[in-house]
């Protein structure tokens, strides 16, 4: 799948029920618990891939998730905050910006990780990274699809987390 070839976001009903279970998730372990883990500081640009000081890109190919973004950044006055709509793996955004790319929840669903990667990668600055959050499979095949892209080394595993650097190139 090319960069720029679309993908198909699941259906509305879906994707109530997994906002749904994202409030309760968050209930259960809030976000800025979760966040600590990664690294982030301020002044950083970042990029939240399926969803501070420093410029913030929410990327998600569901219109709703968009939206959403666009709304709650709104409400609180965010103007760092922008939502990127897509429909394949490319995003628009200018390469080499991107301090960190978190992948959080979502790589299972991606049908095609290696395009994923390669827009991961061409964003990435040389001495930024990528934290994947893995639930639903298996972290140890996430990070071979990662580490076989050739694109990135795993420099970190902790628990179902991992971070990944771009490889010299």
């Amino acid at each position: 799948m090319s960069l720029g070839q679309a993908t198909s976001p699941m259906n509305r009903l879906m994707f109530d029920g997994m906002a749904l279970s994202f409030r309760i998730r968050d209930l259960l372990k809030p976000p800025p618990k979760v966040l600590q883990n990664v690294g982030l500081e301020p002044g950083m640009t970042v990029v939240d891939y399926g969803c501070g000081p420093g410029k913030v890109y929410g990327v998600d190919i569901h219109p709703q998730a968009a939206a959403t973004v666009r709304r709650k950044a709104a409400r609180r006055g965010f103007t760092h905050v922008e939502a990127v709509q897509v429909d394949g793996y490319a995003t628009g955004i200018p390469a080499d910006s991107v301090d960190c790319v978190m992948l959080m929840d979502m790589i299972h669903m991606v049908p095609d990780r290696a395009a994923l990667l390669a827009e991961v990668r061409r964003i990435l600055k040389r001495d930024g990274y990528a934290y994947v959050q893995v639930h639903h499979t298996s972290p140890d095949a996430i990070r071979a699809d990662v580490e076989d892209s050739g694109l990135f080394t795993v420099t970190r595993v902790d628990g179902q987390d991992l971070f990944a650097s771009p490889t010299a190139g």
